[in-house]
């Protein structure tokens, strides 16, 4: 019997035009990509929200009562849920702003409605303290508004405070020296975390969602 193919998206979550979230992300999706081998049944595709191109929320119906690509009326939203839809599974990537996730994300996620339902979704935060408020938003209202599955153990990445040298860093964009194999390295504790969350969210991906 053949194996079910699956598609992810690895969603990366900022759009600032100065950022880390990029090589933060690459650094996720190496991980994750050295776990899987060249024997998995699943592909991954990459999604920069940056990239997106969708205004701010302006369709006239809620996304709720939305169950086909081509009923929304902006051709922006039409093209951003063709590339949701197919999809079968996500991982999110993002920073904190003010204690929440990024108005660009919120607005990508909040956009659409059937192309997220009841899929698994598993969520890296970052930040000075790991992005835990940014964090739990998320988690909340993708269990709790669009009746997702998130992976319960999502993984939070933390700058730490500004003498250890990493936050200065972040919030210039420059490279803060992640690593897929070598030890010392800044979140070299955080790499079999976020094995375990992505094999959980394979799980996920295996388990038919109840009704």
């Amino acid at each position: 019997m053949v194996a079910k193919a699956f598609q992810v998206g690895i969603i990366a979550g900022s759009q600032r035009p100065i950022q880390v979230g990029s090589q933060i992300t690459d650094w996720v999706q190496g991980i994750i990509e050295r776990h899987l081998g060249n024997n998995s049944n699943i592909g991954l595709r990459r999604i920069n929200v940056k990239d997106v191109n969708c205004s701010v929320y302006d369709e006239p119906y809620p996304p709720i009562q939305i169950t086909s690509s081509d009923q929304y009326t902006k051709d922006t939203t039409k093209a951003w849920s063709r590339i949701v839809a197919p999809l079968d599974a996500f991982v999110i990537v993002t920073p904190e702003y003010n204690l929440n996730v990024p108005a660009g994300l919120k607005n990508a996620i909040d956009l659409l409605y059937f192309e997220w339902t009841k899929k698994p979704f598993f969520i890296v935060s970052y930040g000075g303290v790991g992005g835990t408020f940014s964090y739990e938003n998320l988690k909340r209202s993708l269990s709790l508004a669009i009746k997702a599955r998130v992976v319960e153990n999502g993984v939070n990445l933390a700058f730490g405070p500004a003498e250890n040298g990493i936050a200065p860093k972040a919030l210039t964009g420059q490279d803060l020296g992640l690593s897929l194999t070598a030890d010392n390295t800044l979140w070299v504790d955080k790499r079999d975390d976020i094995k375990k969350g992505w094999e959980e969210l394979v799980s996920l991906l295996n388990t038919k969602p109840t009704e």
